[in-house]
């Protein structure tokens, strides 16, 4: 469904999708995080910026995988931000 045989080359059925036009619809909170040497960081703050009301995190010592390269830093930004949800939830 990708096509091609590279990570980075997109084609196939799935080549020409774009969903971010929907972005704005999602209504619930929205953490988006990325490594500062992640291929996608760019991206992330494009589409952090297209969802209303989400929170962007970018891991600075980290890549792709900055969840497995700072779990600490990683859990304690989701635990804040879920314990952040929920109080904004009980209001």
């Amino acid at each position: 469904m990708r096509g091609g045989s590279g990570f980075f080359s997109l084609g196939g059925e799935l080549g020409s999708y774009d969903s971010s036009a929907r972005l704005g619809e999602i209504a619930v909170p929205t953490l988006l995080t990325c490594g500062r040497y992640d291929d996608s960081t760019l991206n992330h703050g494009v589409v952090s910026g297209l969802i209303p009301g989400s929170e962007m995190v970018v891991f600075e010592q980290g890549s792709h995988m900055h969840h497995l390269e700072e779990p600490e830093h990683y859990l304690q930004v989701a635990r804040a931000f879920c314990a952040a949800s929920e109080r904004r939830e009980a209001k």
